[in-house]
């Protein structure tokens, strides 16, 4: 599994902890911009951004400190069967010196598992393939069996990350290949949450630009970040890039999507009321990145 690498979120300027916003529960969200280990150009978070003028399509909230969580996978180190898997028709799935190797017989094969998740919770997947050969080798976490694989359709060896929002209670990884007698190995399947509300964008052409800042086209970009029910007295503060930092108090939002497309270079929310003091100490946290 690959780790994330997240700093704490400790201003240089004002030595203020934005964690400590979070510290007793509270929900919310926690986007910074800056830091490009949490921002990925696709909403399955298997490309990372690394140079402006490339589109967001994920940003990991850092509000709850992207603490990964237990593992989700039956039996994904096939260390001596592959128990937990089903095979559908078209498909040879079995053991092979601590793997599970699969070939395609027909159209439709696929080896698959059922795991359990929270609707709109993101899951770090990973998968390790090698020994690939006659096509390519496609990977989903989907909501149904019948929908496109939407990881990764790869025929180079090696560990495959991927961080994909639960559309449904019952999610499926699943693998399978484009031609018939194609073959190759897994190992290492990995399902875990990543704690936290992440913001993200399935549609290619509704993604802001990363320009140093989140850069959204005020026509039909936007993020959408799936919250329980904050309450009614939420508070929202944004750097707002060669503006100001905006705070705005005593705002309302319903459990669901939230949707929001103004530019920003960090944004905050959390369910209540900020101190005097940690007003102060966010308005200097987010100044640095006017």
């Amino acid at each position: 599994m690959i780790g994330l690498g997240l700093g704490i979120g400790i201003s240089r300027s004002s030595g203020f902890n934005i964690a400590s916003i979070f510290a007793n529960g509270e929900q919310g969200v926690w986007l910074e911009p800056w830091d490009l280990t949490t921002m990925f150009q696709d909403s399955a978070g298997t490309i990372p951004v690394t140079a402006v003028g490339q589109p967001v399509g994920l940003r990991l909230d850092k509000s709850k400190g992207l603490v990964i969580g237990a593992e989700k996978v039956v039996n994904g180190g096939f260390d001596s069967d592959v128990t937990g898997w089903t095979v559908s028709a078209g498909a040879t799935f079995t053991w092979s010196a601590g793997k599970g190797a699969y070939t395609r017989n027909s159209f439709g094969g696929r080896a698959y598992q059922a795991i359990a998740c929270d609707v709109g919770k993101v899951y770090e997947i990973s998968i390790t393939l090698s020994g690939i050969t006659g096509g390519s080798v496609r990977v989903g976490f989907l909501s149904s069996l019948t929908t496109a694989s939407n990881i990764t359709e790869t025929v180079i060896n090696g560990t495959k990350t991927a961080r994909i929002q639960a559309k449904a209670t019952t999610m499926y990884i699943e693998f399978d290949a484009n031609a018939n007698a194609a073959s190759f190995s897994v190992d290492d399947i990995s399902i875990k949450e990543i704690a936290g509300n992440h913001a993200y964008q399935t549609t290619a052409t509704a993604r802001p630009i990363y320009n140093g800042f989140v850069d959204f086209d005020g026509i039909d970009d936007a993020h959408n970040i799936v919250f329980q029910d904050l309450g009614s007295d939420v508070t929202i503060a944004r750097a707002v890039p060669g503006v100001g930092v905006s705070i705005l108090t005593g705002q309302t939002i319903g459990a669901g999507t939230w949707a929001f497309n103004t530019d920003d270079n960090g944004l905050i929310i959390v369910n209540r009321a900020l101190t005097p003091a940690e007003t102060a100490g966010v308005t200097a946290y987010l100044n640095v990145r006017i």
